[in-house]
């Protein structure tokens, strides 16, 4: 089950974020108290001895990936059994719980059950933690006396022109995301910021807490954006288009979410229902395996250049021939890879893809390449009969990017992968052997040897070989049937 925090206590029916079990997924952190809010910090405040927060440092190594379902139904029944409104509130700040679930209606064979089915707020995780560290470092979140921002050594953008500074230095240069070790990162925060100050405890948000359950939840839900918002957050945009009543938008809306529901079950009972899968164009080869060549291609054959010809001939074994060059590629998962030789074409008044890189693996290893172009050679694969047997190999003629530095990768936690451009390495390699577009962005880094030079850093879409499971692709860079139409007559099909 995934939604908003703040709304997700109409569905799991427990308190809210502030609560002092406001832990998403029911893990049993108890929060520390200050004012009317509790904040889920591990370790106790200095001096601190407010009676029912002042327990001992929690170890995160400790802290179970989620709550236990039986846990739930015992502070469950207690909560329901209250005999008083006293005894109630009393209950729902000591179990964390105000309601009983709407989830515990599912059939437990289709569920992972209550509060195992209950996920982190992934899609606003980033967001909060952003709001977060800058309010730390402007100085602007709430504070309490004597605790002045003045103080604070991490504050260094109160100033408005260091702030205003940095921000263009930014702007000018890459700005390198630090992923760090999350367990070490929610410690380390705690020291650096919080201090074990009580006047300090609303720094611990939730988010911060957050961090630690990301790796356990992955473990046992798989990966975060399989279950993150986003999903919901389009159905309800995409709903919303749908609205026709704006006098009563609310019903009409969930009218609308109804049908749809019921449109989906019946395709899911009889796919026959659901529109045909559009097959490949007509002027295309499908290579088998869910690999499709897409138009354009050359008229005529031509001869490759000499650096193509040596490595033409050092795949094949054989002299090296005229070729006819395709430019598109359609993947398994739906991409489109198209080829540095086409986009050399283009008019300058016509925007220029990128979409020419590449990942794909060499001997078991993951590479990235700039694909020139596309082709199918003829091998002699067996002898027969009548004489040799050939056919087709299906190949692709790229040039090579070095492996990331491996000092910088380290020194990113595995974020930044900074390779550099290897012009004279071109290679010949299986078309299957690709498996996704990838960005590379030109950058000049100073790298952790000193060194400065131009580089490109590795940009992937994030979770696209985990949320197609097979299914095309539909999004930016999906297939166009219509792509070119209008560009020269040089590339017509056969």
């Amino acid at each position: 089950m995934t939604v908003d925090g703040p709304g997700l206590v109409y569905f799991d029916g427990m308190v809210g974020h502030s609560g002092k079990n406001g832990c998403h997924v029911y893990c049993g952190i108890q929060g520390r108290c200050k004012g009317t809010h509790y904040y889920p910090a591990l370790l106790i405040p200095n001096n601190y001895h407010t009676p029912g927060s002042d327990h001992p440092d929690i170890d995160i190594d400790t802290i179970p990936s989620s709550g236990s379902s039986l846990e739930y139904a015992a502070n469950l029944e207690r909560l329901v059994a209250a005999p008083n409104e006293m005894q109630y509130r009393k209950l729902k700040k000591e179990t964390g719980l105000m309601k009983p679930s709407l989830l515990i209606g599912l059939d437990l064979k289709r569920t992972l059950g209550v509060p195992q089915c209950l996920t982190p707020d992934i899609m606003h995780l980033v967001q909060l933690l952003a709001d977060l560290f800058l309010s730390l470092w402007r100085g602007k979140i709430d504070y309490t006396a004597p605790n002045h921002p003045s103080t604070w050594l991490w504050a260094i953008f109160r100033d408005v022109d260091m702030w205003q500074a940095h921000g263009a230095a930014v702007a000018a240069a890459e700005l390198q995301a630090a992923h760090t070790a999350f367990n070490e990162w929610e410690v380390e925060f705690e020291l650096l910021y919080y201090k074990r100050r009580a006047e300090r405890l609303h720094f611990i948000r939730p988010c911060v807490h957050q961090v630690s359950h990301l790796v356990t939840q992955t473990i046992q839900k798989g990966p975060p954006i399989c279950y993150s918002q986003w999903t919901m957050e389009c159905t309800v945009g995409n709903l919303g288009q749908e609205i026709r009543q704006p006098s009563n938008p609310y019903s009409n809306l969930s009218r609308e979410g109804v049908r749809c529901c019921q449109v989906n079950a019946l395709k899911a009972i009889i796919p026959e229902l659901d529109v045909p899968p559009r097959g490949i164009p007509s002027t295309a080869i499908d290579l088998g395996g869910s690999y499709v060549l897409l138009w354009k291609r050359d008229y005529r054959a031509v001869h490759p250049s000499q650096a193509e010809t040596i490595a033409i001939e050092a795949y094949l074994g054989l002299d090296a021939h005229k070729i006819h060059r395709w430019a598109r590629l359609r993947l398994p998962n739906g991409q489109i890879v198209r080829t540095a030789w086409r986009e050399t074409l283009r008019p300058p008044e016509r925007p220029i893809r990128v979409s020419c890189n590449v990942k794909l693996v060499l001997d078991g290893d993951v590479r990235l390449a700039e694909v020139q172009y596309f082709t199918r050679l003829a091998a002699e694969s067996g002898i027969g009969e009548d004489g040799p047997i050939w056919s087709w190999k299906d190949v692709a003629i790229v040039v090579m990017y070095s492996q990331p530095d491996v000092d910088l990768l380290d020194l990113s936690f595995q974020a930044v992968s900074s390779c550099a451009y290897l012009e004279d390495d071109i290679r010949v390699v299986n078309i299957k052997s690709i498996k996704a577009v990838v960005g590379m962005v030109p950058h000049k880094p100073t790298l952790p040897s000193r060194v400065v030079e131009n580089r490109f850093f590795l940009i992937e879409k994030p979770g696209l070989d985990i949320a197609t499971f097979g299914v095309p692709y539909e999004g930016p860079g999906a297939q166009d049937d219509e792509d070119d139409d209008d560009e020269e007559n040089m590339d017509d099909i056969e």
